[in-house]
């Protein structure tokens, strides 16, 4: 393997053109091939020769490494099958507010969206609301102290008004994409990473939100910059703790404070 790749890449070494290296991986993918990379990162014998040559020895630190990475598989097939055929959302939301309000409201909303809207989709434009919301703010008031003073204008209320609507859009949307992704029939776990992975994006974009309502000046009612870290800790601790428990029981339990902090 080592000879073809030189002779691909030329004789001034693999990192120099590695077009032919993946060339030759897009058209040899055998897991022997597999395990003669992974000798070769580990300064190995490969099967099919004695010694490999010294300028695959010297570079196999380089573009070995990252060719070898790509084509690592980081899911066994079993787990996979696990995804296809055992896989099942499963969440607890037990709060009188979303069993009585909001999901009722999520349930009716749901259906003005057409069925070939993904709702992955829906997921992502929640999350570009909030980014809209953070901009602004970040625009406005970058060090959090616009509403220190309450003589001064502060931030402009036309701001306020659309990162209003913006943020109850941004929660609607997380609270129906998940119902489209059943009315449909295309609920996966690439669908939860990407709502709960965004949502993880998106949770410390409220403390942001709430910095900037209150300010940073505890004479005023605000919140210092010595306790910012403190609550944004506090929330990511409790994100992280409910997201363990589902890992390990299987079942996401919502807490009641969620769509009340919403």
């Amino acid at each position: 393997e080592c000879n073809y790749l030189m002779q691909s890449t030329g004789s001034s070494g693999i990192n120099a053109e590695y077009g032919g290296v993946l060339n030759y991986f897009q058209h040899y993918k055998s897991i022997h091939l597999l395990s003669d990379v992974e000798r070769l990162l580990e300064g190995q014998e490969s099967n099919d020769s004695n010694e490999p040559p010294t300028s695959c020895n010297q570079e196999k630190s380089g573009i070995w490494k990252y060719v070898y990475l790509y084509k690592m598989p980081h899911l066994t097939q079993e787990q996979l099958i696990g995804f296809s055929t055992k896989y099942k959302y499963s969440a607890i939301d037990t709060s009188p507010l979303s069993k009585y309000v909001m999901h009722p409201l999520w349930n009716w909303g749901v259906t003005f969206f057409p069925t070939w809207v993904a709702p992955n989709v829906m997921t992502f434009a929640g999350y570009i609301c909030l980014l809209i919301d953070y901009c602004l703010l970040a625009h406005y008031d970058w060090f959090f102290t616009a509403e220190n003073d309450p003589q001064e204008d502060g931030i402009p209320r036309w701001v306020w008004f659309v990162v209003a609507v913006l943020h109850a859009a941004s929660h609607h949307l997380d609270g129906m994409d998940g119902k489209q992704a059943r009315r449909t029939g295309s609920g996966s776990p690439l669908g939860e990473l990407m709502d709960h992975g965004i949502d993880s994006n998106c949770m410390w974009m409220l403390p942001v939100t709430i910095m900037s309502i209150l300010g940073s000046s505890p004479e005023n009612g605000g919140v210092s910059m010595e306790l910012a870290p403190v609550l944004m800790l506090a929330l990511t601790f409790n994100f992280w703790v409910n997201h363990w428990e589902k890992y390990n029981t299987g079942v996401l339990y919502l807490p009641w404070m969620f769509d009340i902090a919403q």
